[in-house]
């Protein structure tokens, strides 16, 4: 029989693909989200994506009950900061790449690998125009904007390039042009464009 080290696992994580050198700019497009007191990091994380992936359509006070049914009633000092954020990036998007015809949150995909493997996950955001796409993936780190572009640092935007390249390649297969990949820190308040 095979030994098992030598087989390649059939599924990956986007997240999981490898990271490495980046051309990275730091944007500063949006505002920055108060967060204080103990939170857990992922649980944050898909708090606020649930959050932005209606904010367009929720009130103040509907936010704040969403952040309530996760436990977070207490970390988020400013409550306007969050729509007030999601609105600022969608502006500078249409600014910067051209008004939406499409907007994906969590737009799942899956992808066949060369070695035969298969990457399936979801693309937090996409804006799509009339001719480009634009992803866009939310990190809820609330460290400082230095760290990003620090390679030595756990929070280095290189991080994610293999995850980023992962989303390019599957909407580039599904016939999509992109123009750009953003990294998007809502609580620091900044976008990182990497390339």
């Amino acid at each position: 029989g095979k030994s098992k080290e030598n087989v390649l696992p059939r599924d990956l994580q986007p997240s999981g693909m490898p990271g490495g050198k980046v051309k990275a700019e730091v944007i500063d497009c949006t505002s920055p989200i108060t967060v204080t007191g103990k939170y857990s990091p992922d649980v944050l994380g898909t708090c606020l994506h649930d959050i932005f992936c209606v904010a367009d359509k929720k009130t103040d006070a509907e936010i704040e009950s969403m952040l309530k049914a996760y436990g977070f009633e207490n970390n988020f000092p400013k409550k306007g900061e969050i729509k007030k954020s999601w609105k600022a990036l969608t502006e500078w998007l249409t600014k910067t790449y051209g008004p939406a015809q499409k907007q994906y949150h969590e737009l799942p995909f899956k992808q066949e690998l060369a070695t035969g493997q298969r990457v399936t996950g979801s693309m937090d955001f996409v804006w799509e125009t009339s001719d480009n796409c634009v992803i866009v993936d939310c990190k809820t780190f609330p460290g400082k904007k230095e760290d990003l572009l620090n390679p030595n640092s756990d929070y280095y935007v290189g991080k994610y390039k293999g995850q980023l390249d992962c989303y390019e390649q599957a909407l580039t297969a599904g016939g999509k042009k992109v123009t750009a990949k953003l990294l998007y820190y809502p609580v620091v308040g900044v976008v990182v464009a990497v390339s």
